[in-house]
């Protein structure tokens, strides 16, 4: 048997071996993926994070977990002792719902098997006990080889100009700032990663993501050791931008629910939530003096609050499309605002107006980045990047591979990182205006010759794709191994996420159909 003909059967197996025991596994064990939208429906118009009744806030696992006024509510394998089983099983008073009969004995099974296989949160999950405050120690670990190169979708540099980082495959990884080479990674089991800041003292990093349409948390990071400082609250959808101020005593993030929180760190808990955006927040921002917390959205809004008061302090318009990031000025007295309509507006946060308005013809505009120096770079959707001044003459202009996605200054402000969707940063150096050698996050050898990332097959292409190219050189028996290690745990990940979709759209359609037949 030809080695390409093992490594085909090898990772059929693999494949198959994984999917039956992931199945099997989702048949035996209740995740709180599964049960999620039983407490939604059942429990959360009572008991949200707006309307916490009796201290209890079930919207989301971290407010189920940290119970109610009078204590926890689940006992990881106890349901009987579980005060949120107990009531809704009405096997004690008061009954819940109120006033009404038991929920159907299918759901109430479901939160009793959660509770006694251990409160698991995940599929593949390890049963736990409920978690205090979320500081979890997360070990600093090796970068893991991406299976094919993807876009870069959060970076940020350090203010001493010592480490990148960078998006990666549910995790950052950190990159030195020198010589761009990898030095280790923070996980980030919680999915996606769509923001990154550095504190200003560059002791935290703080990341915000999570799987859309199912979570999104924000996590804050210790960068010398890697531990998980803050967990903020669960949200239903992924967090797409978050902050810190200066002081590292509030955090902000907005994402798709049309809102931002303001968290207190010392009292480790959500104090407001700033209202007013008309579609999803794109970009959260605080003012370098830490007084005022800026959001846009993909409507063109842009509004300004006070940071403790949480008053709406101007109400900025002008843009027609999108706007996908905010940058302070360092001095806190202006906001550049970049527009899907080409635009890049300056504003007078004294007096709420629009004091310059840039198109340079590079199309939507997606990223910024604004320089104590003075420059101010734009980057497109049309492949541009344009460096201007304050008073927006072009200092330089180039063009790049591919769609950008992030700007970062360097400290010095002589070098600019472009971070493009194809999954490649260029460096450019302001000064001599000249381009420096692309740099990418490790992709799996073995994976890099497969013709079509497992993700993207189809069935009448997988038995195909899934051999490698006939003018690759074959791959040894270890090579073959990998490969097949590789693209098994790929297919897990993807099975995993696909049932978590499946489970959200099979609970909408009964939620549909229960209402339907009370009409």
């Amino acid at each position: 048997m030809s080695k390409r003909r093992l490594s085909a059967l090898i990772i059929l197996w693999l494949t198959s071996l994984a999917t039956s025991s992931l199945a099997q596994s989702t048949d035996d064990v209740v995740t709180y993926d599964q049960l999620r939208p039983v407490i939604r429906k059942r429990c959360a118009s009572c008991h949200s994070r707006n309307q916490p009744r009796a201290g209890l806030d079930l919207s989301t696992l971290s407010g189920l977990q940290a119970g109610s006024d009078s204590g926890p509510v689940v006992v990881a394998g106890e349901p009987e002792n579980s005060l949120l089983y107990t009531v809704v099983a009405h096997l004690e008073e008061p009954t819940m719902p109120p006033g009404k009969p038991k929920i159907p004995s299918g759901e109430i099974k479901l939160l009793h098997d959660w509770i006694a296989g251990g409160l698991i949160s995940k599929p593949g999950g390890e049963p736990t006990l409920a978690r205090s405050n979320g500081a979890q120690n997360a070990a600093i670990t090796t970068v893991t080889p991406l299976t094919q190169l993807t876009a870069i979708t959060a970076m940020a540099m350090d203010p001493k100009g010592e480490r990148i980082a960078v998006s990666g495959l549910k995790e950052i990884v950190i990159l030195d700032a020198k010589s761009h080479a990898p030095l280790h990674a923070f996980p980030f089991p919680e999915g996606e990663v769509f923001s990154l800041r550095f504190s200003s003292d560059g002791e935290w990093l703080i990341a915000g993501g999570g799987l859309g349409g199912d979570s999104g948390k924000v996590i804050v990071f210790e960068v010398s050791s890697g531990k998980r400082l803050i967990e903020t609250p669960e949200e239903y959808e992924s967090v797409l931008s978050a902050d810190a101020t200066p002081d590292r005593k509030y955090l902000a993030w907005g994402g798709p629910w049309r809102s931002i929180r303001i968290f207190d760190v010392a009292r480790q808990e959500v104090v407001s939530t700033l209202t007013g955006q008309t579609d999803w927040v794109l970009s959260v921002s605080f003012s370098p003096d830490g007084l005022l917390v800026a959001g846009s959205d993909r409507f063109g809004g842009i509004r300004i609050w006070s940071t403790h008061e949480g008053k709406e302090f101007w109400n900025l318009r002008g843009h027609t499309g999108a706007v996908p990031e905010l940058v302070w000025s360092p001095n806190s007295d202006q906001l550049l605002s970049i527009g899907e309509d080409g635009t890049a507006r300056i504003w007078n946060l004294h007096t709420g107006e629009s004091e310059a308005v840039w198109d340079f013809n590079k199309g939507a505009l997606r990223a910024a980045a604004w320089h104590s120096s003075g420059q101010i770079a734009l980057g497109s959707r049309n492949k541009e990047v344009t460096i201007v001044s304050p008073e927006g003459q072009v200092i330089h202009e180039f063009s790049t591979a591919d769609e950008v996605t992030k700007l970062v200054f360097d400290p010095t402000g002589t070098e600019l990182l472009v971070a493009d969707v194809s999954g490649r940063i260029h460096p450019f150096n302001t000064q001599s205006g000249t381009h420096g050698d692309p740099l990418t996050l490790p992709v799996a050898q073995a994976l890099a010759r497969i013709e079509i990332p497992w993700p993207q097959r189809s069935r009448a292409t997988r038995d195909e794709s899934i051999l490698p190219k006939e003018e690759a050189p074959p791959a040894t028996s270890e090579d073959a191994l990998l490969q097949a290690v590789l693209e098994a745990e790929e297919a897990v990940r993807v099975t995993e996420e696909s049932l978590i979709k499946l489970r959200k759209a099979a609970a909408s359609l009964r939620e549909a159909l229960e209402q339907r037949n009370a009409e």
